[in-house]
């Protein structure tokens, strides 16, 4: 048998091992599942999958297939929290309130502007009634914090020493460009809505 390259290792692989890692993938890392999906056959599935574990290289596979599903994961939430973040700095909060400057019932909001709210406070009116008032996120810490999500805003700290005294700047670069951006993009935003 010539060694060949799976999941970039190359070993003497055989159909079987290269059908267990794939399985044993899909099959959420149990060993009994994925030697079954694989082909195996007879009683004692799990020990034949232990066996199949055994292999050096085989686990190299895994922990890579592992590796690399962390790594989608990290960078589907990294997306994520980055449109969240994105929407609570940019979102248009003025359809949220009528024309009295009432707020309308959440029933009326869009799934984006339910993003905004932080928190709800609730009252008892005179006659019994519970009053529920949504918070709303703070604008400027949404688009400071998408700023330095999208790197247009960097911290440095800097520290020198004087006699054992520590004085810690911090310095931030980049910020009044990257407030106008946003600025400009939440302009941009309204006079499209406007004109729609």
């Amino acid at each position: 048998m010539k060694e060949r390259e799976r999941y970039g290792i190359f070993a003497r692989w055989t159909d079987l091992q290269v059908r267990f890692v794939d399985e044993y993938i899909k099959h959420r890392f149990n060993a009994t599942a994925a030697a079954s999906a694989a082909g195996c056959r007879g009683k004692d599935l799990g020990k034949v999958g232990s066996r199949l574990l055994a292999y050096p290289h085989v686990q190299q596979a895994i922990e890579r297939e592992r590796a690399k599903r962390r790594s989608s994961r990290e960078d589907e939430l990294s997306y994520s929290l980055l449109e969240v973040v994105a929407i609570q700095a940019m979102a248009d909060r003025s359809s949220i309130y009528r024309p009295d400057f009432s707020v309308r019932p959440l029933s009326e909001w869009t799934p984006e502007q339910r993003l905004l709210i932080d928190s709800v406070s609730h009252q008892s009116t005179a006659d019994g009634k519970v009053i529920a008032t949504p918070k709303l996120i703070s604008r400027k810490q949404s688009q400071d914090l998408l700023a330095r999500m999208v790197g247009a805003l960097r911290e440095r700290l800097e520290i020198s020493g004087d006699n054992f005294s520590i004085e810690v700047k911090r310095v931030k670069d980049r910020v009044i460009a990257a407030k106008q951006q946003i600025e400009q993009e939440l302009d941009r935003a309204k006079s499209t809505k406007k004109s729609d």
